[in-house]
């Protein structure tokens, strides 16, 4: 790709436009030779005179096998995802101006990467229209398109009563689905879908497997088209020769995203979009807001994690430089100290910060973020919220003193050593299990942490919970509350007595049958599976959330990837996965919630977050035990 872009000195505002050639432009005269060779010509333009051209979002996919195209006469190998995209946005009569990133911009050129990467959010918005290149087409994702817009006419039904020629549009699209008629290119292959106009029930199976292959499209799990649909004045979907508006996905996801149609992870860019078009003009989103709603989106490179995102950020101030020639320890440390540096008023930051964990990321500080997302570890940060569809983890308050603003400084000589003002409240003296996300015997392994976190507890030992005076079983249910979305306080005061009884119910009766000693997480699940099965066949239950025996299962789902822990003075809490004894809880000035640090010689590292039972709502804050505490 180097002669394309040989010893280009880039100004400000330019990029390169391709050029994809029509049929009677290429220098074939056969059809056929058009049909299975691709030629284009690369330009360089300013985008300050307004070019006309289409901005490409695809995902790069996989490298290999490697196609030819001919570029500006000369040969040009890319990747199969990139070529069947050409092939397909090619027309036969007009020449089509797009922007494509991997041919666009010098990927061996470090300098020119950084360079036209901080132009993308330009580049897109300055484009006349962005196409989301899916894949090429089949008759899933065909059914799917159909499906989406039937879904989302359906829902408009109301506002179409007063125009005949829209609902009669909407009565055709939504037979065409029922009666299994599938439209293909030009034509409709009614005859292989006979099948399943026999059964009703097989067609919505059919449909709902169509929508499941479409959600699994990698473009929807990529981190760089966050930006690409969030900037574009024009959005169109396009999967081989079939096409709908994005418009129609941002629809679908907004009215029926709790429905389970759309995949969790799947949902950020239709989420961004909606929330691009419903705030404000003067409404800014800072850096880490951003970075917090998608985090679980993927990357090749990790650095992408920062980059993929600044074009959407509009305090610029705290924008870093894009530079590919910095590794990616600073590439992280660079962005965590602009986002310390301009949230000056909390240091709630550092709950989204990698940790001293298992999987750190080599030579980033332990109070840096890191974003190398882990589903099978994923943590629920207490003071960060959840937004995509819908979905809210709420913040728990800590009442703080007036003068609760934070001192960070950094050392002059050592870059990587954080100082921050805090004081020490207790050290863990046990740390219980993990419940993994995704766990293949998940109900088993969730009931036997359960067991685990009430001996912690000490739910069948203590009397009272020394520091509240409350049950140490009312402590635990508090807790798991508190881990839950959208934790109705008021419901959770009436319904604890219940968990209670259910509680010591099941223990008593595991106490009872030595035999069963052995197995009691078996006995223990047993039960509560059997009381469920009762009280939703009778209606004991007020509703399913209130249930006690589905409850405690519920409840601790809530919890997964924490870990329970008991400290020297008898407080109980929640911690990160890597939580373990001898760690130290510390309260840190212009942090919501506690930390815990690990010693590292005259130094600590920091380990994360903590839920800590009744330091949460008291003022525990001594001004006078306030120090110096340098991080690494």
């Amino acid at each position: 790709m180097n002669y394309l872009h040989q010893k280009t000195k880039w100004k400000p505002l330019h990029t390169s436009i391709l050029g994809l050639r029509n049929s009677k432009s290429a220098s074939s005269t056969s059809c056929l030779a058009w049909k299975k060779t691709i030629s284009c010509n690369l330009r360089v333009t300013r985008l300050s005179d307004s070019p006309q051209y289409e901005a490409l979002s695809y995902c790069w996919g996989r490298p290999n096998p490697q196609r030819n195209i001919t570029v500006n006469g000369k040969a040009l190998s890319i990747g199969p995802s990139l070529y069947h995209a050409l092939k397909d946005l090619r027309r036969k009569d007009t020449p089509r101006a797009l922007w494509a990133d991997a041919i666009c911009i010098n990927q061996k050129d470090d300098a020119e990467k950084s360079f036209q990467v901080a132009l993308m959010a330009t580049i897109y918005r300055s484009a006349a229209r962005t196409v989301i290149w899916l894949g090429t087409s089949n008759l899933l994702t065909s059914r799917a398109m159909l499906v989406l817009q039937a879904v989302r006419e359906c829902s408009m039904f109301p506002r179409l009563r007063d125009h005949w020629s829209s609902w009669r549009d909407c009565q055709r699209r939504v037979r065409r689905v029922g009666g299994s008629y599938l439209r293909i290119g030009e034509e409709i292959k009614k005859e292989r879908d006979d099948p399943l106009r026999k059964n009703w029930i097989w067609e919505r199976v059919y449909d709902q497997l169509a929508l499941w292959y479409f959600y699994k499209r990698p473009w929807f799990y990529r981190m760089w088209i966050i930006q690409e649909v969030a900037l574009s004045k024009d959005l169109i979907i396009q999967s081989g020769n079939e096409m709908m508006d994005f418009d129609c996905l941002v629809y679908v996801w907004y009215r029926h995203a709790i429905s389970g149609i759309i995949p969790y992870r799947a949902q950020s860019p239709m989420q961004e979009r909606w929330t691009r078009d419903s705030k404000r003009e003067d409404h800014e989103d800072d850096l880490l807001a951003v970075f917090s709603r998608h985090e679980s989106t993927g990357v090749t490179d990790l650095r992408d994690k920062v980059y993929g995102i600044l074009g959407i950020v509009k305090h610029r101030p705290e924008v870093i430089d894009i530079d590919y020639s910095k590794d990616l320890a600073n590439t992280f440390i660079d962005f965590t100290k602009r986002a310390l540096q301009t949230r000056p008023r909390n240091l709630d930051v550092l709950s989204k910060s990698q940790g001293d964990g298992p999987c750190s990321i080599p030579d980033l500080p332990s109070w840096c973020l890191s974003w190398k997302f882990d589903e099978n570890n994923e943590t629920h940060s207490q003071t960060f919220v959840d937004s995509v569809g819908g979905f809210q983890r709420p913040s728990v308050p800590t009442r703080i003193p007036d003068n609760w603003n934070p001192e960070i400084e950094f050392s002059d000589s050592e870059p990587k050593v954080l100082g921050i003002i805090g004081q020490h409240l207790d050290a863990i003296t046990t740390a219980g299990p993990v419940m993994r996300l995704g766990s293949w015997d998940g109900p088993r392994t969730t009931f036997a942490s359960y067991l685990e976190w009430r001996r912690i507890c000490g739910v069948d030992i203590d009397s009272v919970y020394r520091h509240t005076g409350e049950e140490p079983c009312q402590v635990l249910y508090f807790m798991l509350q508190n881990m839950s979305p959208g934790g109705d306080q008021g419901k959770w005061k009436q319904v604890v007595p219940h968990h209670i009884v259910l509680d010591r119910f099941i223990m008593k009766m595991i106490d009872m049958l030595p035999f069963w000693r052995r197995a009691s997480v078996e006995l223990g699940l047993l039960l509560l599976t059997v009381w469920f099965v009762f009280a939703f066949a009778t209606g004991i239950g007020n509703d399913s959330g209130s249930d006690e025996g589905y409850w405690i299962l519920r409840s601790s789902v809530y919890a997964w990837g924490r870990a329970v822990f008991r400290t020297s003075r008898g407080y109980v809490g929640m911690g990160v996965p890597h939580t373990k004894a001898g760690n130290q809880i510390f309260l840190i000035r212009g942090a919501s919630v506690p930390f815990i640090l690990r010693p590292s010689g005259d130094r600590w590292k920091l380990v994360g977050e903590a839920y800590v039972h009744d330091v949460m709502d008291r003022q525990l804050w001594d001004q006078a035990e306030d120090k110096r505490i340098w991080v690494e």
